[in-house]
């Protein structure tokens, strides 16, 4: 078959990839993009856009109103006015509020599902129809050659890259249901097991924290006035976010030896239980939704770039979600790649170049390596009872709550200020 050429192949139509696809396709109208995705479009099984929520920083926020979609979900969102961090069994706490930085809010937490329906609502007003080898050959080819300039998106779905030839000035990439593409460009955005970073032989870097996260949305009874907690306990973090409709979302950090038996407590046991393991200082816990849990691990690729080839998002770093940073980051890497491939085109450079993918390996390294090594170190430090530790953690928590310019790095960092 003769292969079918696009600008840029985006592998991976989840979170990432999908809100990495439209900031591009809005930046400008010249590139054809195409996104490979093994699940079916608008599946109910889309691990992407299930019920977890987001920590969305403000940097994030901005962007994606610059990409036209924080209007769209903006209902959804519950804003962050206060975080408290506390050490259980510690007398030190701190406290980041919005006023102190003269803000209306650190961030905003917003379930997952709301923003990828937005996403594929506003991918599907310039995309053809999904192309899969099962469709008639004449429903893939658009009505005209307008329409094909203004549907600047292609979907393949469900199809997974089974194969990458390099040559000099294209990649030919080989899908599993038998279709061929070249792209000048491929940005792998599949998620922290990539399948494709691992056909690219990128090789990657695993630290386990042998941990897990439990996650569930909980209601509080009389409210969470827009309040955000951050505990640290002995068996790993617990965050509680402000949802809307008086919930909170809940990631609960625990022994991995101990998942199958929480979630297999009834919702009244889980609730008395995370009640005893977090206190009162939230509200009273009256019920939880459907419990999910995964591993944990901090996951970092040694190269974000290759011969034509840039890694996005978990594809690239995996990270504890101590701090919440983990979908900010991939937001970073989306912009940077946004501006790299806008300024390439006003250029006429080739946006697959080896000059251009070194330009974002530099422009990511400093905030990733920041993110990483905070994360990494947060992790380790609240993990250990040991007490001369646990002493200095207490010392730090009220020096910060002491000094509220020693919070302002902290509070940039974890809105998206530093880059």
């Amino acid at each position: 078959m003769t292969p079918q050429s696009f600008d840029i192949v985006i592998a991976g139509g989840g979170l990432v990839g999908a809100t990495l696809a439209l900031a591009l396709s809005q930046s400008t109208s010249c590139l054809s993009i195409a996104i490979v995705e093994a699940v079916p479009l608008r599946s109910d099984n889309q691990p992407s856009f299930d019920s977890r929520a987001l920590a969305i920083a403000q940097g994030s926020r901005t962007l994606l109103e610059d990409y036209g979609v924080w209007q769209r979900v903006k209902e959804h969102a519950e804003p962050i006015h206060k975080i408290q961090v506390s050490d259980r069994g510690h007398i030190g706490k701190s406290y980041l509020k919005a006023e102190q930085f003269n803000l209306s809010a650190l961030g905003f937490v917003l379930e997952v599902r709301h923003l990828g329906k937005q996403l594929m609502d506003c991918l599907e007003r310039n995309s053809p129809e999904p192309k899969n080898s099962l469709e008639p050959k004449n429903s893939l080819e658009p009505k005209n050659s307008l329409e094909s300039k203004k549907k600047s998106v292609t979907w393949f779905c469900p199809a997974k890259i089974s194969q990458i030839e390099e040559h000099q000035d294209h990649l030919t990439l080989s899908l599993d249901d038998d279709q061929t593409l070249q792209a000048k460009l491929l940005l792998v955005a599949d998620g922290g097991q990539s399948q494709t970073r691992q056909l690219l032989k990128i090789d990657n870097h695993v630290s386990d924290y042998h941990q897990a996260a439990i996650i569930a949305n909980v209601e509080v009874k009389h409210g969470h006035d827009n309040q955000a907690f951050e505990r640290f306990t002995e068996t790993g973090p617990m965050a509680l976010l402000p949802l809307t409709d008086n919930r909170y979302s809940l990631v609960w950090c625990v022994a991995p030896d101990q998942v199958d038996t929480m979630l297999a407590w009834h919702d009244e046991q889980f609730l008395a239980e995370l009640q005893n393991a977090f206190g009162y200082r939230a509200g009273e816990l009256i019920k939880v939704g459907n419990r999910f849990s995964y591993p944990l691990a901090l996951s970092a690729a040694n190269e974000i770039v290759s011969h034509r080839v840039a890694l996005v998002g978990n594809s690239s770093h995996t990270i504890h979600p101590i701090a919440g940073q983990g979908f900010n980051l991939g937001m970073r890497d989306i912009e940077a790649l946004r501006q790299l491939i806008s300024q390439c085109i006003v250029d006429g450079q080739d946006i697959g170049s080896y000059a251009a993918l070194r330009q974002y390996q530099q422009m990511r390294r400093q905030d990733l390596d920041t993110v990483i090594n905070m994360t990494d170190s947060l992790v380790r430090l609240f993990s250990n009872d040991n007490k001369l530790l646990a002493l200095g953690r207490t010392m730090g928590l009220l020096t910060m709550q002491m000094f509220d310019n020693l919070k302002q790095p902290l509070a940039n960092q974890a809105m998206g200020f530093n880059k």
